[in-house]
């Protein structure tokens, strides 16, 4: 089961966006006994970012979180090369925030997450179907680099962008011996 947000010491939303080829995933985690928690919201291609004003039945990512009931508050870590998505989101009352990227960053981030049991909800197949699959690329010998596929990482990604900005203080504060900061407190709306 997720666990229930007054026994989680940080909680939010990591936010991968896709279109035609690659999904738009939203994936809740939480952080809690010592293991992340996630569970899928949503993992879909061809979402708009907003509503259709026309035709609100056209999926959106705007629409997906609405229908989530996603708190306003909630911090929703994305993929930062899209930063109009961010904005939009931003503008419909989001708490929409950018990932940190640079050289070496996949590989820290996917570090980081190995540090930590990770419980996958049943129901989030898609979770579930990439961590079975995520890969390394092979040199010609077979043997495997510390590189990458760029496949099976859409979950993995929105999973990564969120532990980024959560997960690393936990391990200072854990080397530190020092009580993690609980999220409660602000978000006593959920």
């Amino acid at each position: 089961d997720f666990p229930d947000l007054s026994v989680c010491q940080r909680f939010g939303y990591g936010m991968d966006f896709g279109f035609s080829q690659d999904p738009s995933v939203c994936v809740e985690c939480a952080f809690s006994r010592d293991a992340l928690f996630v569970r899928e919201i949503f993992y879909d291609t061809g979402l708009l970012i907003g509503k259709n004003s026309e035709d609100p039945n056209i999926p959106s990512i705007q629409g997906l979180l609405d229908d989530a009931q996603i708190s306003k508050l909630a911090p929703i870590y994305c993929d930062s090369a899209y930063p109009q998505e961010i904005a939009f989101l931003r503008a419909c009352g989001y708490n929409a925030q950018p990932c940190r990227k640079g050289a070496g960053s996949i590989n820290a981030g996917l570090d980081l997450l190995k540090q930590f049991r990770i419980y996958v909800v049943r129901s989030s197949q898609n979770i579930q179907t990439e961590l079975e699959n995520y890969a390394y690329k092979q040199r010609p010998d077979g043997t495997f680099t510390d590189i990458p596929e760029d496949r099976y990482n859409h979950a993995i990604d929105a999973i990564r962008y969120w532990g980024e900005r959560n997960l690393i203080s936990r391990l200072i504060n854990a080397a530190r011996d020092v009580p993690a900061y609980n999220p409660v407190d602000l978000y006593d709306q959920f």
